[in-house]
Formats: C-alpha cells, structure tokens, sequence
C-alpha cells in the first residue's frame, strides 16, 4: 500500500503518513475507505495553522489560537473492523496557539530550531519536541488558573465599587489555596522539564550529578551564555525551593496563600502569597502578578536555553557554509518562532580547490 496523502483544507498543506498496516488490498469498503486519502480540518476557532510536527505517530498543528493534533484510523484500528472511525481522529491540545507568546517561545521555537538538518543526526529530535510540547501545556494550565483568578477579582471589584461588600465581611476565592497549589506544581514540572532539556544536549556525568554541572563541561568558560546563567538559574532553582516549602511544611519552611484582606489604610488587598525557606524568602506578593512573572520568565529561559544550545552544537556539513541560531527582531516571527537558522557563506568554494 502507498502512503496516504492527507489535504488539509485551511492552508492547502499536503502530509504523508504511513499507515500502520500494509497487508490490506482486498476491494472491501473498509478497505477502500483506509486505502484512499483522508481529508481533515483543523477547529475553525484556531484560525490559520502556522507550523507542525510530526512525532510519535501523531501530526500536531500548531494554528494562531490554538493546537490539536491527529492520527490515521489504522492507528486505532489497525484489523480494520470498525468502518465508523474517521480517516483522520483529531483532539486539542491546547486552546492556546501561535498568537500566544509562551507558545512562541516553546513549541514554535522547538519546531525551528530542533533540526537534524543543523544537529547532529543522532540528537533525540522526538524528545526535545515531546518536552516542548509538555512545557506549553503546564505553561497552558498556569495560564488557564491566573485568567480564573483575573476573572473573579474583576468580578470583586466591581463588586466593591457597587458598594456591595463591605470590610466587616471580606470576599473569598473558591478554591483558592488548591489553585495556587496546582500552579506550582506545573511551575515544577516546567523546571524539571527545563533541566531534561539541558541533558538531551550534555549529558550528565553521573545519574545524581547535579545539571549544572554537564553545562559547565560543555560549555566554554567564556561562553557569552555564562553572562545570565546566574538569574536563569537562581529563577528554576526558587521555583523547586517553593515547591519544596509547600509539599514539606515545618518549622523552617512553609507556603502561605492569604485570600482578601485588609491593610491598615482599610484598604482591600488581593489574594496574596508568601514563601518561608531557608534558600528562599519572598514576602506577600499578588498572586496574580506572582503567577504572571513565572510564566514569563520560564518560557523566556526555555526558549533562551534551546537556542543556544543549538547554536553551540550544529554540525558543520561544509567548510563553504557556516549555520547558526539567530534572534529575530523584536516584534518578528518566523512560523511562529522569534529563533530561526541562519546559513552563510564563509570562504569562497574556489578558494578550497
């Protein structure tokens, strides 16, 4: 059986999958239905797509509002008993797309960049786009937890414009302490998946090493990457001493989620969060603006981290060009990236003759 060509009708983009079982050529209907191309479209909510990938037997796009991804009905079925199974099955993956920045600045930046065309042929390409992709979904829960936040102390304080709470009785976040709970815990796991990043290009030395230490192994002393390690690092690292504090309370360390207040002025003060932890030591911060930053700065260090660690390890195919990872201007995209590869020429071919 010849691969099945798949037209998708938003951008006219043609994909070739193999389907998982070859063996079936008889003039069944089901067979038929399997054996020619499937047509499928992505939810007319995203909008356009913008770039895909393709790992794991599954093809993901990556449209401007949103992600979803598909699989062939022989993947499901691959005996071919059931004719109801669409040719194409699609799910989300996210309701977030390439008009979102930490998107941007993970999926679309892993997309461009993690390339065997520039990385050496053996680099684990399906790794690094799974843990991007991960990234984008706990950034997407974080996300999904501060808009709920936003939205009720909109609601609050439109309430208290009305005049219709007073300060004898303050409001309550439903859930409040479990939602910032579950944050960190996505806060967590996007630095922990960080770190993974960091091994599929230095490996560590030892399966306890710390992983800093394979950075430093491969990387030069001078390496201009050195010149903000220092706050990227410090950022991860306050991320596991919060997680730390909240899941082993004792006397030295413990999380504090404080839901409406007031101030001495009278004044209503916004849910807040504070962390005790002999690494750490932040006072009452908004929760909201707390949650806001990380996802800024974890996206930004992902992004950053993948960039220069493809620049620092492409292979070098041609003493004629020379590759290498270039930040586009602010403002820019290519398919959703703000990194592309950029091939130059450096010596004249007649010059190596």
């Amino acid at each position: 059986m010849s691969p099945v060509s798949l037209p998708l009708e938003l951008m006219g983009i043609h994909l070739t999958l193999e389907p998982m079982r070859t063996s079936h050529d008889s003039d069944s209907p089901i067979d038929q239905k399997r054996n020619g191309g499937g047509r499928g479209a992505i939810p007319p909510e995203f909008g356009k797509i913008i770039s895909k990938m393709a790992f794991e037997h599954r093809i993901y796009f990556i449209a401007e509002r949103g992600v979803s991804s598909g699989v062939m009905a022989d993947q499901i079925d691959p005996d071919r008993r059931t004719a109801s199974i669409p040719q194409i099955v699609q799910r989300q993956e996210l309701t977030y797309g390439a008009d979102t920045p930490f998107v941007q600045n993970t999926l679309c930046v892993a997309i461009a960049l993690l390339d065997t065309a520039f990385l050496p042929a053996n680099f684990p390409r399906e790794t690094g786009l799974m843990i991007a992709l991960n990234v984008a979904q706990d950034l997407a829960a974080v996300y999904d937890i501060v808009i709920e936040l936003r939205q009720h102390a909109e609601a609050i304080l439109t309430k208290v414009a009305k005049g219709e709470i007073s300060r004898e009785h303050l409001p309550r976040t439903p859930n409040l302490k479990g939602r910032v709970e579950q944050a960190i815990y996505h806060l967590r796991k996007i630095q922990l998946d960080i770190q993974r990043l960091c091994g599929l290009f230095y490996c560590k030395m030892a399966p306890n090493s710390p992983w800093v230490e394979s950075l430093r192994a491969g990387l030069s002393e001078n390496d201009p990457f050195w010149g903000n390690f220092d706050v990227a690092e410090k950022i991860l690292n306050d991320v596991a001493n919060c997680r730390h504090a909240m899941t082993h309370e004792d006397s030295s360390k413990r999380l504090e989620v404080i839901d409406y207040d007031l101030n001495s002025d009278g004044a209503l003060v916004s849910p807040t969060i504070a962390v005790k932890h002999p690494k750490l030591d932040w006072g009452r911060c908004d929760i909201i603006q707390f949650l806001d930053v990380k996802i800024e700065e974890l996206q930004n260090i992902f992004a950053g981290f993948l960039a220069t660690f493809c620049d620092r390890n492409v292979r070098l195919l041609s003493p004629v060009f020379a590759s290498s990872v270039q930040k586009l201007p602010d403002g820019e995209l290519r398919n959703g990236s703000p990194f592309v590869w950029v091939t130059q020429i450096i010596a004249a071919p007649e010059s190596l003759s």
